[in-house]
């Protein structure tokens, strides 16, 4: 079972039936003191919400996504879009625009999710040693 199925399966059971033999994480030995659930499932859980938590994409994440992506470039707009097309020099937009490559990181860069105006503000674009823009 994969790692997020099995823990969304186990928090259906704690929902429904807490300690159910059908939960992927029950034992016998845990079901006394719902062990299971706040030093196996929860672990667990946080870590693949922090999976979700946005970062900035490497540059071949982006030319491969065929997916909506948050777009920003540096000091001015940012937005969601679609990459469309990339030839290796240029990536062009849904919206007909196009950047260069080489700049990425630098001057345009893209995130997994939309981060907040402080985890834009506070991530270093490259080449830059602190927080500050």
């Amino acid at each position: 079972m994969a790692e997020r199925e099995k823990v969304i399966a186990a928090l259906e059971w704690c929902i429904k039936k807490p300690c159910n033999p059908k939960c992927p994480y029950f034992s016998q030995e845990d079901k006394a003191q719902a062990y299971c659930l706040f030093k196996k499932i929860m672990p667990d859980a946080l870590a693949l919400l922090k999976e979700q938590e946005p970062r900035v994409m490497t540059r071949e994440e982006v030319i491969h996504s065929n997916d909506w992506i948050w777009y920003e470039w540096k000091n001015t707009h940012y937005g969601w879009t679609v990459a469309v097309n990339c030839d290796g020099k240029w990536i062009e937009w849904e919206d007909s625009t196009t950047d260069q490559l080489c700049e990425y990181g630098k001057k345009w860069r893209c995130w997994t999710y939309r981060p907040t105006p402080e985890q834009m503000r506070d991530t270093p674009w490259e080449g830059e040693e602190n927080h500050e823009k």
